[in-house]
């Protein structure tokens, strides 16, 4: 497979955690917890994921701090398995791991093939096609030569 030489893959893998950290952090008037950070449910209407992959982001970022997650966290370092926390801890095998940094980021992130490329360029140029036909459907014809200039070259 092909690979882009302009892609950092540590640099993407970081953009969720930092989002999620960002949001989690700064909470708006009526979003927030006892704590003053922003509930997840909301997290989760500004970001678009669902509580546990926030949840997990900020526990990655160190932001996360409530005893449960501070406690499995304190067993895992102490080298102790997911069943050994589980039966000191009592969630299930699932929440443990919830409460878990993550320890890998998306798959092969280190690579970008030639086709995710050019799948990124067919997305861009199908965008501009459908802001073309919008804008003919809608404007004038002295309009739409202006409007042409501001649509950006994709090839």
């Amino acid at each position: 497979l092909a690979e882009q030489p302009e892609y950092d893959p540590k640099k993407l893998a970081k953009q969720p955690i930092e989002a999620a950290t960002d949001v989690y952090l700064n909470s708006t008037e009526g979003t927030s917890d006892k704590s003053g950070r922003m509930q997840l449910q909301f997290a989760c209407r500004v970001i678009f994921y669902n509580t546990d992959k926030i949840r997990k982001l900020i526990i990655t970022s160190g932001a996360y701090e409530r005893s449960i997650s501070v406690r499995i966290n304190s067993l895992h370092r102490e080298g102790k398995s997911i069943r050994e926390i589980q039966e000191l801890t009592g969630p299930s095998v699932a929440s443990i791991r919830g409460y878990l940094p993550s320890q890998k980021t998306v798959y092969k992130m280190e690579k970008i093939t030639v086709l995710a490329e050019r799948l990124r360029k067919y997305r861009n140029r199908k965008n501009a096609v459908k802001k073309l036909r919008d804008i003919i459907m809608t404007e004038n014809s002295e309009k739409i030569k202006d409007l042409l200039w501001d649509i950006p070259c994709i090839v």
